[in-house]
């Protein structure tokens, strides 16, 4: 099985310019305020995939990963002046960034940057107001600094030039988890492309940012989205307990931005339904209309001749042209006239087809049914 937390962090083009752009900040001197979500998928993976572009492009560089819930107890100024100087020889007159800088360097100490991470919401607004101070104060040859908080924090003040604050949802944006999704799809067996298509855009619209549970999804539970639908799917992937820690709500996002596991657990049907009618109108809207011209051209001698003798209206007059039929037409004259004889035997297929057009253009979901209903057919044809 394939370790889908390499694909995502190593090749999908939006977390691999992240770790980039982060390595090549330090490579020039810059401390770094990082933004990540709070349900960040592979999230040590990540981490790793960072730390090795850091210690690769960073030229002689000493990265040192501090847990601050459970390694830094006093202030982040305090815990690096313990970590890189003699703390007895400091005196009430000196200045505390030159000391620090002179300690690191009597200490052979060169090139020294601290990753902080875990840092507990109630102490981001401490860590931001030191990286702050220490960016406008700090002397060249003093560490550098990579400040990881979680959530949709605001930053109350102006940040130093030496501070660049990088935002994951700016780096990592839709179009790769559908980059991620598509390359999942295809490595599916045993599943027709237009459903590889529909599975890979429904999970990556209903899913938004979090790859992870894309990728459960897709390989374990690919029978039960084509069968049961994605809301049934996503409930026995709750009920296994890996994402129990993932669906926190982020304060400062709109609805459409939050995780679906949090919709999921508030219930809110009416956003889950969006996420699904967005993803099912993309794919499924284009295979239905390719289902109609070919429905039309193996009928369009008997249609031709129908619409002359028959007259079938429109907003824009009369119809005499096949292809202007829609579904709902077409349906109508399968059923509701005696001169179509020729399309008598397909009246489930019109009466299915309209009633698929007619969810998707009326703000309702297609039911699992109807959709494998539409993508056998394109696959049968």
């Amino acid at each position: 099985m394939r370790d889908w937390s390499e694909i995502w962090t190593r090749i999908i083009n939006g977390p691999v310019k992240f770790s980039e752009k982060i390595a090549e900040l330090l490579g020039e001197g810059k401390n770094i305020l990082v933004d990540i979500p709070k349900n960040l998928c592979w999230r040590e993976e990540m981490r790793n995939a960072m730390q090795e572009r850091i210690e690769t492009e960073v030229a002689d560089c000493e990265l040192e990963i501090v847990d601050v819930r459970e390694e830094v107890e006093t202030s982040p100024l305090d815990y690096l002046l313990d970590r890189c100087t003699v703390r007895t020889k400091l005196r009430h007159t000196m200045n505390v960034y030159e000391f620090l800088r002179d300690g690191c360097l009597e200490e052979g100490k060169r090139n020294l940057i601290f990753w902080f991470k875990g840092i507990p919401e109630e102490r981001v607004r401490e860590f931001i107001d030191f990286l702050h101070e220490y960016s406008s104060k700090m002397k060249d040859g003093c560490p550098l600094l990579l400040v990881e908080a979680r959530g949709n924090f605001k930053v109350s003040k102006t940040l130093p030039s030496r501070v660049v604050r990088m935002h994951w949802s700016d780096h990592v944006r839709p179009y790769d988890i559908s980059s991620f999704c598509n390359i999942l799809a295809g490595e599916e067996e045993g599943i027709d492309e237009h459903y590889k298509d529909y599975l890979a855009t429904l999970c990556s619209a209903v899913c938004v940012g979090d790859a992870e549970l894309c990728a459960c999804l897709m390989t374990e539970y690919a029978q039960e989205l084509q069968e049961k639908g994605i809301e049934e799917a996503l409930h026995l992937v709750q009920a296994d307990g890996r994402f129990s820690a993932r669906g926190e709500e982020e304060v400062g996002l709109n609805i459409s931005e939050q995780h679906i596991l949090y919709i999921l657990r508030t219930g809110d049907a009416e956003e889950l339904d969006r996420r699904i009618r967005h993803a099912q109108i993309a794919v499924l809207y284009p295979i239905l209309e390719l289902q109609r011209e070919n429905f039309i051209r193996r009928y369009e001698g008997n249609l031709t001749v129908f619409l002359q003798t028959e007259p079938i209206s429109s907003y824009d007059g009369r119809i005499l042209d096949p292809y202007d039929l829609e579904w709902g037409r077409l349906y109508y004259i399968s059923t509701a006239t005696n001169a179509a004889q020729f399309l008598n035997r397909e009246y489930e297929v019109t009466k299915t087809m309209k009633e698929i057009r007619n969810d998707l253009s009326h703000l309702k979901c297609c039911t699992p049914e109807k959709v494998r209903y539409l993508l056998t057919r394109a696959q049968e044809e």
